[in-house]
């Protein structure tokens, strides 16, 4: 039997979404994942796009056992399908999250999902929280409310005891720009991490770079991460 996803690989489309489409409509779990990852890869390598026969088959996975519904999901990003919609809105509101689930708001954000995140907040995994922290950052609000609780919870995670949650934290801060955002990234100059020291020039450069040079020069190297922001820009010579 010919295998999908080396078709899709090598570029033969055409025969590979066909030989796909057959496994993932089986019985067989395993050839089922097969056709799934060869569709994953058609819409990442080659732009190919869910269409109302790939959308049925996808909802269809999504519904099955953990493996099979993860393979769905990560076809349907890459395919750009809003087809298993429903699905990832409800796992992100009743605090099922998985790294699939999360990658495909991102990867296809909405109000619903961002609704559905919000939700679901409090129950995220601790393994999830940078990821979430991440995906949050291109999260549309419907308002200024919206956008002033995504804020709040960027800020209250730039102090978790993770330092993947923390950076991720910073970036969503520069992102949600909340009003203490520029107060935290500061702070966080002088963090124990090298990368939580990292994201927080990146988000201070953002939100306020007078303030960055000045705590660069502040800081010397407690925070090697800003020094290139520390040194006095050169004026031009006036004829």
């Amino acid at each position: 039997m010919k295998d999908p996803v080396a078709l899709a690989y090598s570029g033969r489309v055409d025969e590979a979404r066909g030989l796909a489409l057959d496994q993932a409509r089986s019985d067989d779990p395993f050839l089922v994942r097969q056709g799934l990852e060869a569709l994953a890869v058609l819409g990442q390598q080659h732009g190919v796009r869910a269409d109302a026969e790939l959308d049925a088959v996808l909802v269809a996975a999504a519904q099955q056992d953990g493996a099979t519904a993860r393979a769905a999901l990560q076809a349907a990003a890459a395919l750009a399908s809003r087809a298993v919609e429903d699905s990832v809105a409800s796992g992100l509101s009743e605090g099922r999250a998985a790294w699939e689930i999360l990658r495909y708001a991102g990867e296809l954000p909405s109000h619903r999902l961002a609704r559905a995140l919000a939700t679901g907040w409090r129950a995220l995994p601790d393994t999830l929280r940078d990821e979430a922290l991440l995906v949050s950052c291109v999260m549309p609000a419907a308002d200024r409310l919206e956008a002033g609780e995504w804020g709040a919870r960027a800020l209250a995670a730039v102090r978790d005891a993770s330092p993947e949650v923390r950076a991720a934290a910073l970036q969503a801060v520069a992102a949600w720009r909340p009003d203490d955002g520029a107060a935290a990234c500061s702070e966080a100059l002088e963090d124990d991490d090298a990368a939580v020291r990292r994201a927080a020039v990146d988000a201070l450069a953002r939100l306020d770079a007078k303030l960055l040079g000045k705590r660069a020069k502040a800081l010397g190297e407690r925070c090697p991460e800003a020094a290139p922001f520390a040194a006095p820009r050169l004026r031009r010579s006036r004829r």
